[in-house]
């Protein structure tokens, strides 16, 4: 599994959210463990996408964009 590549479902539901009014408070509970999970095996670091991507993915937002997964 390439991080780089499945990813782009974590940054689709970002972007989604952003549409949505409200999120039920379950869906979005549960979306914020999986958070921790990855965060958990996440070491902070470069862009993982193309660079001239970058200005439109803030670190603030899309940690997880910022970085790779710890080696097992």
């Amino acid at each position: 599994m390439l991080y780089g590549y499945e990813v782009r479902l974590r940054v689709l539901l970002n972007l989604l959210g952003a549409e949505i009014k409200e999120v039920e408070s379950a869906l979005q509970e549960h979306l914020d463990s999986l958070d921790l999970l990855l965060q958990a095996l996440f070491i902070s670091g470069e862009f993982i996408w193309e660079s001239e991507l970058a200005d439109g993915f803030p670190v603030d937002q899309y940690w997880y964009l910022w970085g790779e997964l710890k080696e097992p």
